[in-house]
């Protein structure tokens, strides 16, 4: 009897111990989790910042992300030192230990307690197992070998991501970030692991069992347990350029001025069809506000639209010169009603009324004041036939090179 109490005693504090274990590790994992989905979407929001050299702008933003995860780390911008000691999760060792429980182990901390991390910007070879990584979302690694979206292979390998190619990297719409917790201690390192390799890959410290090596865990040596390993933590995020949903307003007192929403609107199809990327092409507003091209009607002055779903409502412009450039919004019918289904990129110069030079500009990311996601000044009172044409129309832009803005996707 009294043996069964000290291992049921024994039983309950073990679990106890796995417990407050699991939470410290699930806590890092948060931690290393908050830092990749704010990388991935700073990595696709600045793909397009240096337009005219898309090599110097994928270079400007593995810098960028490697960068604000030192910051994210910090706690006053200076990775030189750190007081409060943020980190993603801490960095304590055990060394020695005995038979395949591994007991009496010595822990020791080090100078700093928590785990650093610098990602490596992996920008010559755009290499699939990197920390940062440029791709396709959507699209299968031909080397994948699991038939599970999200799951990666020791190789990193995915089902839902390709890495790109040496022509594609600058410009590919998904970037992917990684942080890893995966470096096992002496002897048990792996000597020709992919988690660490210097310019493309980096890893800490495998997170070792504390109050858990007092429980009921099996202990394992052939092949070497957790409680000889510790346990690997990772943290992927993908974010991916989706079309714009909805922007801001200009704000032209900025230096450099911010872009914002114009104060016209296109026609989706003539935008499509009449106008050709990085070419000016001459056209005439009217009175009303009405933009036409070879005398067709193409667009409209209009009041301002913040969000895809709103109605188009004439608002004819001011006379005068005009030097516009910004976020034009882009309608067509859907269900009898001319509703804004996306975004684009467009510069207009002249006079209103007047003769006017349209220019279209290449799809691009919107560097700032641009988002994918739902805003307040979505119209909610759609029917959901009419929800449904306005969601397709605006995926439907993917393609016609709208204005793009970053989205997490896994």
């Amino acid at each position: 009897m009294w043996m069964l109490f000290v291992l049921l005693v024994w039983g309950i504090l073990g679990m106890a111990s796995l417990v407050i274990d699991w939470g410290y590790i699930n806590l890092t994992r948060v931690q290393m989790q908050s830092v990749v989905d704010a990388g991935a979407l700073e990595g696709v929001r600045l793909r397009d910042v240096v337009p005219e050299d898309p090599a110097v702008s994928d270079l400007n933003r593995r810098v960028a992300v490697s960068q604000l995860a030192s910051w994210i780390y910090d706690d006053d911008f200076d990775v030189s030192s750190d007081v409060l000691q943020f980190g993603a999760g801490p960095d304590v060792r055990l060394t020695g230990g005995q038979t395949d429980l591994n007991a009496m182990q010595t822990l020791s901390v080090p100078v700093s307690p928590v785990y650093k991390p610098t990602l490596q910007w992996n920008e010559e070879d755009n290499l699939r197992h990197g920390d940062l990584v440029s791709g396709t979302y959507g699209n299968p690694d031909p080397g994948c070998q699991n038939e599970k979206p999200g799951i990666e292979c020791s190789d990193y390998t995915r089902k839902d991501f390709v890495s790109a190619d040496a022509s594609t990297i600058p410009t590919a719409n998904a970037f992917l970030v990684r942080l890893r917790r995966s470096v096992k201690p002496e002897p048990f390192q792996d000597t020709e692991s992919l988690d660490r390799i210097p310019g493309v890959s980096s890893a800490g410290p495998t997170l070792p069992l504390l109050f858990g090596l007092g429980s009921l865990i099996q202990p394992q040596s052939d092949p070497p347990g957790v409680r000889l390993t510790g346990i690997t933590v990772r943290a992927t995020a993908i974010a991916d350029a989706r079309p714009a949903r909805g922007v801001g307003l200009p704000d032209p007192l900025l230096e450099p001025p911010r872009l914002g929403v114009t104060s016209f609107a296109l026609d989706r199809m003539a935008w499509r069809d009449a106008l050709s990327e990085e070419i000016p092409v001459s056209g005439n507003v009217d009175g009303s506000g009405a933009i036409t091209i070879g005398g067709t009607v193409v667009g409209q002055f209009v009041t301002q639209v913040l969000s895809i779903g709103q109605p188009v409502q004439v608002n004819p412009p001011l006379a005068g010169s005009v030097a516009i450039d910004g976020y034009t919004p882009l309608y067509q019918e859907v269900f009898g009603t001319e509703r804004i289904v996306g975004f684009a990129r467009i510069e207009m110069t002249g006079t209103t009324p007047g003769s006017v030079q349209i220019m279209k500009r290449s799809s691009q990311v919107a560097v700032e004041n641009a988002t994918s996601t739902i805003q307040p000044t979505f119209p909610v009172d759609l029917q959901s036939e009419e929800m449904t044409a306005l969601f397709e129309a605006n995926r439907a832009l993917q393609d016609e090179g709208a204005l793009l803005a970053p989205v997490l996707v896994r």
